[in-house]
């Protein structure tokens, strides 16, 4: 984590950003059971993280530090998580600092107590096919989960040794001929409780096991005073949760977070690509005009997360009149040397400013930018035009977009 990022030593400090959101994941952290909570400097926005979970709250919408956070968790996260937040607004604000990588659905059920009807369960629990077993954790089944992982990995992922599992959680599995078919076991603990993690292998389906394990570790949490939480990741599993007793309570949308190599990798493909249909769209045509208007198209369409993109002519008197474009109507024209767009033709060098608001003289066109991308396209050694890519954002751009940035402005020099 970067300077600005500091996992918290005391849980109980991000109570107030976390209040009200009735997640289990977000209480294992926060009673110090199980989880890491990171938090800006501000402590304004926090991040809870826990296996494939990333769970942020910043209830005063802080941009800035949001974006700081998921910056920091992409940097250091070696596996994709599935970001969630505690409500509409600060989702949205997640999704609109994210590069998107896609995401989904999830739904949640009720955490009630009494609603569960023991009798009811001990018939599916003893509803097991002939030539099946259902077997508590041991050391054995503990060892086959560690060396076959895959499908059941999740049974044991967050807990560090068979010790620790013993200790804190439950998991109920069914056998055959000594190897596991289905499971129910504890993804996570909190202090009065489990989340429970359901699954079964692909030849085993559709024989009530998971209904059975489910409703053995349902039994086994009730005996020992514990709550059996249950988060469904789709429908069929809301399901059965409904057949054992569980009442639906919402669904709830979450984002793809992927470790920033595979962002990464992602963007060289999509802008590679990007430059050569660039080049496609110019061939053949020898007007600067529909050239332009192309390539606003092409950028506006393969940038994520802006708002304006489109270019500026160099006028006799050396101000920057407007070209075709993609976004908000814009500034017509702009004096000589005013603004990034300006100063990039002044120099004849690209100008990749992370916060318009810190750069001097500043021409705020669209008062959303808050960061911005200026190319010079330059033929014959003279400044012809500027490419022009705002965005919503602060440090929206990278080296990476300048390079798609200036090979399209290179494309571009040779219709002036």
């Amino acid at each position: 984590m970067n300077s600005d990022i500091h996992r918290l030593e005391d849980p109980s400090a991000a109570l107030e950003l976390f209040d009200g959101w009735d997640e289990t994941i977000v209480w294992s952290a926060l009673d110090g059971t199980m989880g890491e909570i990171y938090v800006g400097r501000a402590m304004t926005a926090a991040c809870v993280l826990l296996g494939d979970f990333a769970l942020l709250a910043s209830p005063a919408e802080d941009a800035d530090a949001v974006q700081a956070l998921l910056a920091d968790v992409q940097a250091n996260i070696d596996h994709p998580m599935l970001l969630a937040a505690p409500d509409e607004a600060q989702f949205a604000l997640c999704r609109s600092l994210l590069c998107d990588m896609g995401g989904g659905v999830r739904y949640a059920t009720r955490k009630e107590s009494g609603v569960f009807d023991p009798a009811r369960l001990r018939r599916f629990a003893a509803d097991v096919p002939a030539g099946y077993t259902l077997s508590g954790m041991t050391p054995e089944i503990w060892a086959q989960i560690r060396e076959k992982g895959g499908w059941m990995r999740d049974f044991i992922s967050n807990f560090a040794d068979y010790a620790s599992f013993s200790a804190q959680a439950l998991g109920v599995f069914a056998l055959r001929n000594g190897e596991i078919v289905c499971g129910a076991s504890s993804y996570s603990v909190f202090d009065g409780g489990i989340e429970i993690e359901i699954g079964t292998h692909e030849a085993h389906r559709r024989r009530h096991l998971a209904r059975a394990c489910a409703a053995r570790l349902i039994l086994d949490c009730l005996e020992r005073g514990l709550y059996p939480s249950w988060d469904a990741a789709n429908l069929e599993s809301l399901g059965l949760a409904q057949q054992l007793g569980y009442r639906f309570s919402h669904t709830y949308p979450y984002l793809a977070l992927a470790p920033q190599a595979v962002v990464d990798a992602c963007f060289d493909k999509k802008y590679g690509e990007a430059a050569l249909q660039a080049a496609a769209l110019l061939e053949g045509e020898p007007e600067p005009v529909p050239c332009m208007a192309n390539l606003a198209a092409l950028l506006f369409e393969t940038l994520d997360r802006v708002n304006w993109a489109g270019f500026y002519t160099v006028q006799p008197d050396g101000s920057l009149l407007l070209g075709p474009f993609q976004g908000k109507p814009a500034c017509v024209r702009i004096a000589r040397g005013r603004g990034v767009c300006g100063a990039s033709c002044e120099a004849a060098e690209t100008q990749l400013v992370p916060d318009v608001h810190a750069f001097p003289g500043h021409i705020a066109c669209d008062s959303a930018s808050r960061s911005e991308l200026v190319v010079p396209v330059i033929r014959d050694g003279a400044v012809r035009a500027v490419l022009d890519i705002d965005s919503p954002i602060r440090n929206r751009f990278t080296e990476r977009e300048r390079a798609l940035a200036e090979k399209i402005a290179d494309l571009l020099a040779a219709k002036f």
